[in-house]
């Protein structure tokens, strides 16, 4: 008995041994290799850093590193550190997922798409930052980090998956960004930290149910201004707390313009929103000052743009007013070639003190370039039905050589010139004109001018028996009426033999309306039949009225037309005694060939669609169609796209194989045949070891 129980110990203590021998931890020989890798990707055991060079590697690595296989080279708790390099843009369905010790994480710009459960329970993973391109982020992908605490969100990112940052037990704060349009169910549930939720989205994302489950229910959520309405509603339509305190965030930052007049009339302050322009105030007024704009500064020396200036800060424009002296404007006349007496009469019409009164009853000689700048205010020239009136001159008369320009600096361009000439017949050559340009030069490019021709002269051009000279206008409206055998705009009397000529009109802009004076021949525009015409040039777009009557034309428009730098008798070849040119914004479409045949490029009006040119060639090639971009990823639908802006249209080429006489298309199965020997040849043509095509690739 004694020695059983001797031997029964002695056996309990060799299994106790045995298994605790069996139990106990082994000390790892040492490795004898630092470096695994794979297809796509390397682990340094030393470091303990996975990196990854291909989207397949993403997943990969996986294959013989489970704890579940035989005789691991390493496993998933080893990775502390994980480098994802260029050119990964998708990281695979549980590429990382229970990496429980990976606490360091390196993404590369280009990524787009994280897979389901791919960081799922990396317990040590505790910041986040997402690179812009990132559009997807999968169910669970993030699920289960414990640890993580910090989480940023690209500005590229759309749709967050279900469960997709659930149990993020150290999440305090999240901000959706502006362009996420849907976050899948619990998506952060469990988030038992989760205080502050901020949507920049202007439009509540599609939510699903309980997103936001087990957040603390004091947790804020902050919206855009004025969303309050649409959040509310998605949340209870969602079945998501309501119980969020929702802090809508700060209304659109405004500044106060205020307006200095320096002794005018007052002109009430503005409140605008940061970043925006201003809109023009109403026109203060200051005796018989006249009012020169707004400025930046107390020293006049930055005027204030309201096309382009926007209000970054409160801010204070003063007025600036003109009181130039009799004396000064004297100067300025005489210059121009005006008689003292007519530019002391200018000087108190622009001052206002000469108020529902002609300014000048005499002709206005321009004998040396100048600029009329009307500046908002009316100048009016009428010359009367007597000698020396007008009858024996004009309203305006531009000298051989020179270039009178009229423009309007005014806000709105609200200055208006009129010339009218009361003559009704004419004693002296060349005389009968509102505005006289017979060898001279006219611009207009701004203001309202009305020109009405007397005698036998025109509105704007020639004077009896006178060419009309050069005339190019650019804006804003103009309105000439010629008188008796007279155009509108061009030459003065058709009436044989004492017909003027047309010479250059170019109209490029604005409204312009003319109507011919009496007299079957006389012309709207240009010169009679009587003369010998010369060009009318149209550039740009319009829509026009016109008519072989002397009369106004209303309703819709005869017709639209681009015109591209023509050079046109567009009015004396059709007849039209009374033409209205109303311009339309239009565009250029123009065709890039990519190395193709040429194309000529194309105007467009605003809003409309365009006909498809002839398709153009390309030696080997088969045209396959327009595109906006110049990486073809968007075609141009010519049935349906509108032109809203000048843009370019780029031709995309499929490469075809090809021999003498034939071509064959792999994108359409077509092959064209030119010649007799082609019919065959094309089969021995098709390249060596039929690696170009097969025969049973053709279709067509």
């Amino acid at each position: 008995m004694k020695t059983k129980t001797t031997f029964s110990k002695i056996l309990s203590w060799v299994l106790t041994f045995a298994i605790a021998l069996t139990l106990s931890p082994v000390m790892p020989l040492p490795a004898q290799a630092a470096e695994f890798t794979g297809d796509g990707w390397s682990f340094n055991s030393n470091t303990a850093t996975l990196t990854l060079t291909t989207n397949d590697g993403t997943t990969a690595w996986r294959d013989n590193t489970s704890p579940y296989y035989p005789f691991p080279d390493f496993t998933w708790e080893d990775v502390e550190t994980v480098v994802i390099e260029d050119g990964v843009t998708i990281i695979g369905d549980m590429a990382f997922g229970g990496c429980i010790n990976l606490s360091t994480l390196t993404f590369p710009e280009g990524i787009t798409t994280i897979g389901i459960s791919a960081f799922a329970n990396c317990k040590k993973l505790t910041s986040l930052t997402l690179p812009e391109g990132v559009i997807t982020i999968g169910n669970a992908a993030f699920a289960d980090c414990d640890m993580l605490s910090s989480v940023i969100l690209p500005e590229s990112l759309v749709t967050v998956g279900q469960s997709a940052f659930a149990n993020s037990k150290e999440l305090t704060d999240i901000t959706i960004p502006k362009n996420v349009t849907g976050l899948g169910s619990w998506a952060f549930e469990g988030c038992i930290k989760l205080e502050s939720i901020t949507f920049a989205v202007e439009i509540p994302p599609l939510l699903g149910s309980a997103v936001f489950s087990g957040a603390t229910a004091l947790a804020t959520m902050y919206i855009p201004y004025g969303t309050t309405a649409a959040y509310q509603t998605e949340l209870l339509l969602s079945g998501n707390p309501t119980t969020f305190s929702l802090i809508e965030g700060n209304p659109p930052i405004t500044y106060t313009v205020t307006f200095d007049s320096k002794g005018g009339s007052a002109v009430d302050d503005k409140v605008v929103i940061s970043g925006k322009t201003l809109t023009p105030p109403p026109l203060p007024t200051y005796g018989s000052q006249h009012f020169a704009g707004w400025y930046k500064d107390a020293d006049y020396t930055e005027r204030w743009n309201f096309v382009t200036d926007v209000i970054i800060d409160d801010i204070t424009l003063y007025a600036k007013w003109e009181d130039f002296s009799p004396e000064e404007l004297l100067r300025q006349a005489a210059a121009a070639g005006n008689e003292p007496n007519n530019a002391y009469k200018l000087y108190h019409n622009f001052n206002g003190t000469l108020d529902n009164e002609p300014i000048l009853t005499q002709q206005l000689t321009i004998g040396k370039d100048f600029t009329l700048d009307l500046n908002g205010h009316t100048l009016k020239i009428d010359l009367p039905d007597s000698n020396p009136g007008g009858q024996n001159s004009s309203g305006i008369k531009i000298t051989s050589g020179v270039t009178l320009t009229i423009t309007d600096s005014s806000i709105g361009e609200t200055g208006r010139l009129e010339v009218v000439n009361n003559a009704d017949d004419v004693g002296t050559l060349g005389a009968g004109a509102a505005i006289n340009t017979t060898n001279g030069i006219l611009v207009i490019n701004g203001g309202t001018i009305i020109a009405t021709g007397g005698g036998r002269g025109a509105g704007i051009g020639g004077g009896w028996f006178a060419a009309g000279g050069t005339i190019s206008i650019t804006g804003r409206t103009v309105t000439a009426t010629g008188g008796m055998y007279a155009a509108g705009i061009g030459d003065g009397s058709d009436y044989y033999p004492w017909a003027g000529d047309a010479n250059n009109i170019t109209i490029s802009g604005g409204t312009v309306t003319a109507t011919a004076g009496s007299g079957t021949d006389a012309r709207a525009i240009g010169a009679s039949n009587n003369s010998s015409d010369s060009a009318v040039t149209i550039n740009g777009g319009f829509d026009y009225w016109a008519g072989s009557a002397a009369t106004p034309i209303t309703g819709e428009p005869t017709g639209r037309q681009v015109f591209n730098n023509d050079s046109t008798t567009f009015a004396a070849t059709y007849g039209f005694r009374y033409i209205k040119l109303e311009e339309v914004p239009t565009f250029t479409v123009t065709f890039d060939l990519q190395d193709g045949s040429d194309v000529t490029c194309v105007s467009v009006f605003q809003n409309h669609t365009i006909t498809a040119p002839t398709p153009p060639t390309k030696a080997g090639h088969t045209f396959s169609g327009w595109f906006t971009d110049g990486d073809l990823t968007q075609e141009w639908n010519f049935d349906v796209d509108i032109v809203t802006e000048d843009i370019s249209l780029y031709a995309k080429w499929t490469v075809g194989f090809f021999g003498d006489g034939w071509v064959f298309d792999s994108t359409t199965g077509t092959l064209t045949v030119s010649t007799n020997a082609a019919t065959t040849a094309w089969r021995t043509g098709r390249g060596a070891g039929d690696e170009n095509f097969q025969i049973t690739d053709v279709t067509t």
